[in-house]
This record gives structure tokens, C-alpha cells and sequence, in this order.
């Protein structure tokens, strides 16, 4: 209002010392109406109220007035601004007479009048002959005036020739005026009075009546030149120019007085009905991100007066959606606290990497546990923006350009999901991050920031994340510190298939896929079936779910190929495939313990492989790996798989703490079949024991081991595994083990045993397999197998060793209870030491004896030979 009055005395003022004939032009400069004695009528029901006229009567359906003398000229204008605090209506308005045949304005007979407000919320021009019913001569726009507040400014204009016109102006200034309406009258000639006369009803109107200019004389001629009062840039092709007054409609219509820097031609240019708005219409669009400049030349109005050149510059900027990694998160402070410079707040850094302009309206933040959701933001190239809780910006912003949500997430310290989604919900970008990303056991702990260091590869993972290493902790709203080359040249690997239920299986991969990619269903194909999946239902965090619209039988294995894959740095994976089926019950004698090392090499950790012997698929998930104690209790158990994994029938897996680290050491020809545990049970290195359960306990396989099972020519068992020989002989044989072949390279992580041996087919009670053997090491034929194959049980056997000249060498067996069938081994050695027997021909003396008197004694030749 202050600004509004200072344009009014300046119009005063003007009016003053240019128009020489009489005219009111009372600006209500003044404390008291006492102070001027030219208005009369009710004078105690208004009060000067900061320098304007305001309503002060506090009678409920009232009328109050006040006039004074008019002045008439050749053209006469009458100029009104007031300020009415409430929403008119038919019994609270104001009626403006402009000429009136006596100055008590109730018992006025002729006259001419506005009607403020009224039933249609208008304003309107009356005139009143002899009393009679009032005569409409202007009809206003409606409903202009329905607001609980209304600035108004009103000007009626009369000619020597009887010609009025009514213009109004609804936000309280002085232009620009738009044109109501326009009448020929000379019913009534001048009139002596003039004057306001205001209707109220209720307390809700009382005092809320203001006034403050109020003029009558001599048409006031237009000298002063417009100006732009606005300007808006619509999008992508329009400009809307509104001015302070009138235009002439030839400049302002004219394409050579808008000029637009880099050229742009303008289609069309629209002026408005009421002379005052611009709109231009561009030929071609705008370019995001540039700057423009527009300059106004040669603009004037109706009165020729002629605006100031004038230029504006405005940048356009284009919003667009986001893609997957136009956007990524860039920083993480995870622990503010203890501070080593920044403020004690959580923030998490979003950089553009795009060349977009990328509107950030609904994107959500979230980790595992809450979500929050981002204003209007506009995000530029190569910007930064903070996002944290609103209790953080102040401290932040000094930093750069700062965000606060509701519901700032609570990142967890030591691990947690960030995930950046656009306003439809598709994931933009995502980190799963731990306190390992570090790199450094006391930055983790507190006051440092996690810096991604090539944003161009923004799926890299923690080999692409370090801690800051900037003084105060972390660079908010900046580049990084440990920004750097760190291009991502790898392509995803398939680390495994699941089942979630017989319809639904969830694929593994080592790293963050691209979005576009995963989600097309023919990418991925059974091959027995010729099908693909029906939905691709989540790609997120490295893990696809596939839905498909039949049920996967137990048991039945089928082949998943995948192809046209790639990671969110465009690395393709080669197509590939993968077993995949429903699995089944585990079940005793499914899963049997294959291969131990117990005594690893100083740089590795210890691992237990098991194969699945049953025609079953197994899922391992939950099943249990203890230490075995000598008296055949457990503990020490561990959860080697908490995530579902499958076990296909004739399948070898090993769990070790080291994972895929052992092939360094090891040769490993099946590396996918190596599983990296986050803990084992303790192993001793000289004898213990491995135990195999259910996730109900029940005992699936077990041995105690002992380093004497090693091949007995090993002195250095360090690094060296225990092999199982046979699957059909129990684990708990101590002579159905022995050590890794040096040529297998001392252990075989993850397939077939250098030791392995399948038994031969039954040819008699008892029989040599094989019947020529050497006992080197070298895992071919180390041991000789006493087959024996008896009508019961219950026998106690012994076995004697002599050498072709009838001399006993040994005696490997010893009143030994066995089965009705099973094997016997005799490694070539003398008894209790660690000397081979020479070779030759030897004569093996088999003997069994039943507590029923059953004898079976069998006397058969093997030959002892050497590889080397």
C-alpha cells in the first residue's frame, strides 16, 4: 500500500501544477475531516486513518454519506482508489455519485452514479431521473469483486458530447485501466453535488471502508511513458509482456521492436483487448540452457509517449525426466559424529551427470527402513545437491545447494541401502554400501563421508567408493576428493540361480545390472521348453526376479540361457546359462562330506566340500557345518548358506571363508562351485572331526579326521586335503580317506577327488580291486581294496600280508567287526612304519570269523609295482 500511495501523490502532484481550473483532488493528506471543511454530510461516521478516508460507523443496516461541491469541464474525469475489506453484496456496497442534484445523497432525485459492489460482485454505472427507478447505463464485468479483500481503482470519463466511459483497475493502481464499458447520455446536465454514500448491514462490515484518492476536474492527458510491469517466459516458445499502461497497438504489435539475441524469429504477437499484455509466439523453440536477451524498442503508448529501450535476459531452462545414472548418488555421511570439521548431520550428495536439466519433484530418498520425498527442484549439469533433514540445511548450505525433507532416512553405520527413485518410482540409482567401503579403521568410525570416485561408473561398487580425504571430513556440493579414473571394463558375472516358489526364480549377479537390459523377457530362455518368462517382476541391487506362467516340477532340471545383459557401464555379459529346477526335501544320505582341508597354506583359510549324491535337487539353505568332537558331541556350528543356494544331483560345493581365493593356490575346474562363507567352524590342524546337519538337527554326515590318514611318505601336510576314496563306504571308514594327489595339486576344490575310486562289480565272497597296485601317492591305484561280499553280518576279520617267498610282512587288519559287504585296504606298507614294502608278488590271506562257527578264509595273489 505504501508503494501504491507514493504513485498517487505523484499523479497529484502532477495534477496540481498542471491543471489551472478548479477540480478536487483530495489525497486525504490530513489527520482529521476538520481539516477540511469542503465534505459534508455524516462526517462523524469517517475517521483519516493513515492518510486515507475510512468507514467508522457501527450501525447495523445503515446508510452514511458525504458530499461536497463538483466541478464540471468541457471533459470531465472522476478518479477513485479505495480498498474494501470484505466481499460485497446486496445490502454492503458503496455508490460512487459523480454528479447529483443535492448533497444529502439519500434523498438524491437525479443524478449519476457507480455501484460498487451489489449482488454481482460488479461495478456499474447508473443514472437516477426525478426519482425514479435508477437506469443502468454500464454494465460491469461480474464477479470482480467477489474476494473477502478488494483494491480497486475506478475512472469514469465524460465528454462535452455526452460520451461515458468506465474503466476499472482490481489490483488498487493506477494502470493500467481496463475499459468496462462505454454509453452516450445527456439526460442530465451538471449537477452541483458529489460524494460517497455506503451501505452496510452487519457488525462484519463495520470500519472497513477505505478511500485514498478521490479526484473530479479536468481530463488529466497521459505524459508519462509505460514500462514493463512483467515479463514471463511460458514454456518452451511464448513470452507474455504486461505493461503499466495502454500500448499503442502499431509498436506494439510491430515484430522490428522485439528483438531476441541469438535470433529467433517471433510467428505472432498478440496484444490483449485491454492494450496492455504482449504475447509473442516464437517460430522455433527455445534451446535449454541458453541465455536470451530481449529488447523492447520504439514501444509507446496511445498517447505516443515513448518507453525506454529496454532488455531482459532470461535462461531457459528445459526440464526433463531422468534415466537410470543420469543421476547418482556421489557422497554418503553416514556417521556425522564424532566431527572432524563438518556440521553433525546426515546428508547424502546427488550429482547430475547428464546433460539434462532433470526435474527432481516426487523423487524419493530411502534406505531399507524409510522413504523421504523431494519438493520442486530443478537440478542442472555438472550441480550438486545436498539432501538432508530440515534441521541440517542452515548448517549445510553454506556448503552448496541444499535440500531438507521430512523423513530424512537414518543410515545405518555399518551397512545399509541408498536408493534415489523419480516420481513414477523407477530407480534412478542405488548403493548398498558397508564400513569396509572405508578402507580405514578409524575413518569408519565417525566424521568422514563415503566418496564415489568415478561417477562414470556409477555401479561399481565398493571398488568404486573410498573415504574422504579432505580435511573437514567430506566435500558436500563439491567434486570429490578421490575423484578419479576408475572405469568399470568388467562385465557382470551369474553367480547363481534360485526358486523363490515353483514359478518365480531369482537370478544372482556379482554386480548392478542395467535396468534396460534385465527387464526384457527375452533375454532370458529355457532352453528344454523353448519359453521365456512371462514378467520380469525386480531388477535391483544385482538381483533379477523371473516369473513364469507354469510351475517347476522337484527334481526336474532345466536350462536357463541368458543373453544380451549388460551392467550399468554397457560391459555385455557373453550369453551364457544356467541350471535351474524346484528343489526337494533333504533327506540322510543325500549329502555326503567329499574333501577336507584342515591344515591350510598361512594365506588361506580351511574348506569343507560335500557332494550331493542323491538324484534330488537340495536346497542348502539353513543346513548346518559343526566341528565333530572325539566323544561324538557338537559345536562351533555355523549357517554356510542363509540365502537359499542349489545343490543338482552329482554336484560338488566347498565352503570356505577364502571362496574363490583358493584356485590362487589350487587348481579349480569348476570355480562357480566354490562358495565364499562370511565364518567356519574351528578345524584343527593335527585331528578333529566335521559334522553335517539339517536345519532340524538331524545328522546328515560325519568323520573324525587325524593327520595320520595322510599318504604316510608326506612329511609336509600343510596345505595337503583329505580326499573321501569312495561314496558307498561310510565317512566315518578312517581308511576310505587319504591325501590329494601331488599331480591333482594336494586338494581339488569344488569337483571330482584325485582319490576317487568307484568299486568293482562283485566276482566272489572276496576279491582284489585292482589286483596290481602302486602304492606311490600319485592317485593311481595307491591302495589295494579288499573286496568282501559275506551271506550276514557279525564277521570278525582279519587280513595277513606275505610276500612271495611265504615271509609275513604285515598285518593291516585286525580283528576288525565288518558288514556282510564293504571293502578293506592294505596301503602297501609295513606294519607301523613308514616303508614301503619292495616291489614284487604278494599273498594276501583273508580271514573271517562268525561267533556262530562260520569261517571264511580266502588266500589271493596281488602284485606290488612303482610308477615312477
Amino acid at each position: 500500500m505504501k508503494t501504491i500511495r507514493y504513485m498517487v501523490l505523484a499523479f497529484v502532484f502532477f495534477w496540481k501544477f498542471s491543471c489551472l481550473q478548479a477540480q478536487i483532488d483530495d489525497v486525504f493528506d490530513y489527520d482529521s475531516l476538520r481539516y477540511n471543511t469542503e465534505w459534508e454530510g455524516d462526517t462523524q461516521a469517517f475517521i483519516i486513518d493513515n492518510y486515507r478516508l475510512r468507514s467508522n460507523s457501527e450501525l447495523a443496516n445503515a446508510t452514511f454519506f458525504l458530499s461536497r461541491k463538483s466541478f464540471h469541464h468541457d471533459t470531465t474525469e472522476w478518479l477513485i482508489q479505495m480498498e474494501l475489506k470484505f466481499n460485497p453484496s446486496s445490502a454492503n456496497y458503496v455508490d460512487w455519485f459523480l454528479m447529483a442534484d443535492t448533497g444529502h445523497l439519500p434523498s438524491v432525485k437525479n443524478a449519476y452514479y457507480v455501484r460498487i459492489g451489489n449482488t454481482k460482485d460488479e461495478v456499474s454505472l447508473y443514472k437516477k431521473v426525478n426519482g425514479q427507478t435508477p437506469v443502468l447505463l454500464i454494465d460491469g464485468t461480474d464477479d470482480i469483486l467477489n474476494k473477502s479483500n478488494n483494491l480497486l481503482t475506478v475512472r469514469v470519463l465524460r465528454t462535452f458530447e455526452g460520451t461515458w466511459s468506465l474503466s476499472v483497475n482490481t489490483q488498487g493502481q493506477l494502470n493500467p485501466m481496463s475499459l468496462e464499458g462505454v454509453t452516450t447520455d445527456t439526460t442530465l446536465s451538471a449537477l452541483p453535488h458529489t460524494g460517497l454514500l455506503i451501505r452496510q448491514s452487519t457488525a462484519s462490515f463495520f470500519q472497513k471502508h477505505f478511500f485514498s484518492l478521490y479526484y473530479m476536474g479536468k481530463e488529466i492527458r497521459d505524459s508519462i511513458a509505460p514500462y514493463l510491469l512483467q515479463s514471463n517466459w511460458i514454456g518452451e516458445d511464448s513470452i507474455s509482456l504486461v505493461f503499466s499502461e495502454q500500448l499503442d497497438s502499431l509498436a506494439a504489435t510491430n515484430p522490428a521492436n522485439f528483438i531476441l539475441a541469438p535470433s529467433l524469429i517471433i510467428q505472432s504477437i498478440h496484444l490483449s483487448d485491454s492494450n496492455t499484455k504482449v504475447g509473442l509466439k516464437l517460430a522455433s523453440p527455445l534451446v535449454s540452457l541458453t541465455t536470451y536477451t530481449l529488447t523492447l524498442k520504439n514501444i509507446t503508448d496511445e498517447e505516443q509517449n515513448s518507453m525506454r529501450d529496454t532488455s531482459l535476459s532470461y535462461r531457459y531452462l528445459k526440464p526433463e525426466s531422468a534415466n537410470p545414472y543420469d543421476l547418482v548418488i556421489n557422497e554418503i555421511m553416514a556417521t556425522p559424529s564424532p566431527s572432524v570439521g563438518l556440521p553433525e548431520y546426515s546428508y547424502i550428495e546427488i550429482y547430475n551427470r547428464s546433460a539434462k536439466v532433470i526435474d527432481l519433484t516426487g523423487f524419493k530418498l530411502a534406505d531399507r527402513v524409510s522413504t523421504a520425498t523431494i519438493s520442486t527442484f530443478l537440478l542442472l549439469p555438472d550441480s550438486f545437491l545436498i539432501i538432508c533433514s530440515h534441521s541440517g540445511v542452515a548448517s549445510l548450505s553454506i556448503f552448496g545447494t541444499t535440500k531438507g525433507v521430512s523423513n530424512f532416512p537414518t543410515f545405518n553405520k555399518t551397512e545399509d541401502d541408498v536408493i534415489l527413485r523419480d516420481a513414477n518410482n523407477n530407480i534412478i540409482h542405488n548403493i548398498r554400501y558397508t564400513d569396509r567401503w572405508y578402507g580405514n579403521e578409524f575413518k569408519k568410525n565417525g566424521g568422514f563421508s563415503l566418496e564415489m570416485i568415478d561417477p562414470s561408473n556409477p555401479c561399481g561398487g565398493s571398488e568404486n567408493w573410498a573415504a574422504s580425504t579432505h580435511l573437514q571430513g567430506g566435500t558436500p556440493a563439491s567434486h570429490n576428493t578421490v575423484k578419479s579414473s576408475n572405469s568399470d571394463n568388467v562385465a557382470p558375472t551369474l553367480l547363481s540361480a534360485y526358486p523363490l516358489n515353483p514359478s518365480i526364480i531369482e537370478l544372482r549377479f556379482s554386480e548392478e545390472l542395467d535396468s534396460f537390459s534385465c527387464m526384457n523377457t527375452n533375454q532370458y530362455t529355457i532352453k528344454e521348453l523353448s519359453i521365456s518368462p512371462v514378467a520380469v517382476t525386480r531388477c535391483f541391487m544385482g538381483i533379477v526376479h523371473l516369473q513364469w506362467d507354469f510351475e517347476f516340477e522337484p527334481n526336474i532340471v532345466y536350462t536357463l540361457a541368458l543373453k544380451g545383459l549388460s551392467d550399468c557401464s554397457g560391459n555385455f555379459i557373453n550369453e551364457t546359462s544356467i541350471r535351474v529346477g524346484m528343489f526337494d526335501t533333504i533327506q540322510k544320505g543325500d549329502i555326503l562330506i567329499n574333501e577336507i582341508l584342515f591344515n591350510p597354506p598361512a594365506e588361506l583359510s580351511e574348506f569343507v566340500e560335500i557332494y550331493n549324491i542323491s538324484n534330488k535337487i537340495l536346497d542348502l539353505k539353513n543346513l548346518r557345518l559343526g566341528n565333530l568332537k572325539d566323544d561324538g558331541s557338537f559345536r562351533d556350528f555355523t549357517t554356510p548358506v542363509s540365502d537359499g543356494m542349489l545343490l543338482f544331483p552329482q554336484q560338488y560345493v566347498v565352503f570356505s571363508t577364502s571362496g574363490t581365493d583358493l584356485c590362487t593356490f589350487y587348481t579349480c575346474l569348476q570355480p562357480r562351485n566354490i562358495f565364499r562363507v562370511k565364518s567356519m567352524p574351528s578345524f584343527p590342524q593335527k585331528s578333529g572331526g566335521v559334522v553335517l546337519t539339517d536345519s532340524k538337527g538331524q545328522v546328515l554326515d560325519s568323520f573324525l579326521y587325524n593327520e595320520s590318514m595322510h599318504f604316510k611318505m608326506i612329511t609336509d601336510k600343510k596345505g595337503l586335503s583329505l580326499e573321501r576314496i569312495e561314496f558307498e563306504r561310510p565317512a566315518t571308514d578312517p581308511t576310505n580317506w587319504t591325501s590329494a594327489t601331488a599331480n591333482a595339486g594336494f586338494a581339488t576344490p569344488g569337483y571330482e577327488n584325485s582319490q576317487s575310486r568307484k568299486p568293482s562289480t562283485s566276482i566272489g565272497q572276496v576279491w582284489l580291486d585292482p589286483e596290481v597296485f602302486s602304492p606311490d601317492g600319485n592317485g593311481i591305484d595307491d591302495l589295494l581294496n579288499i573286496r568282501f561280499n559275506l551271506e550276514k553280518n557279525g564277521f570278525v576279520a582279519n587280513v595277513y600280508i606275505y610276500n612271495a617267498s611265504g615271509v609275513f610282512v604285515a598285518h593291516p587288519i585286525r580283528n576288525h567287526t565288518i558288514a556282510n559287504s564293504g571293502t578293506l585296504i592294505w596301503d602297501g606298507f609295513l606294519d607301523a612304519t613308514t616303508t614301503r614294502c619292495p616291489i614284487g608278488i604278494y599273498i594276501i590271506l583273508f580271514e573271517a570269523f562268525h561267533e556262530n562257527g562260520d569261517v571264511v578264509r580266502k588266500k589271493i595273489a596281488c602284485t606290488l609295482i612303482s610308477s615312477y
